[in-house]
């Protein structure tokens, strides 16, 4: 499993992880691009595999760049990608584990619970 960052000049950031996970098994993939640091990181069941530093003037995190999940170039993941979340900010190890043990609601800002699309969604079981 590898992050790759590019900035605007074409240069490519790359953290390579170590573990296999093409092996039929669910995994915890994370990868986090610290612009205030300069540093990505990768990570594979909760634990950091990989980082890499790259260029904190290349805009990352406050630009409107592409964002490719499970695809590089011509190459595609095999597998299935689920609960795929982006954040504004740069988890820390700690965000990392809550998100892996307790799941993405309570890291959410907002709780879904009593909202327009949730309570139609209850209303139309009825």
């Amino acid at each position: 499993m590898t992050l790759f960052l590019r900035d605007e000049a074409g240069a490519s950031f790359r953290a390579d992880g170590t573990s296999e996970v093409a092996d039929d098994k669910w995994h915890f993939v994370a990868a986090v691009a610290d612009a205030s640091k300069g540093k990505s990181s990768i990570w594979i069941d909760g634990k950091k595999e990989a980082e890499a530093d790259f260029n904190k003037k290349s805009g990352y995190g406050t630009s409107e760049g592409v964002v490719a999940i499970g695809r590089h170039y011509d190459r595609y993941t095999k597998g299935i990608i689920d609960d795929v979340a982006l954040f504004n900010v740069a988890l820390t190890s700690d965000d990392i584990k809550t998100v892996m043990d307790e799941g993405l609601e309570v890291a959410l800002a907002v709780s879904p619970l009593s909202k327009l699309a949730i309570t139609w969604g209850e209303i139309r079981k009825r």
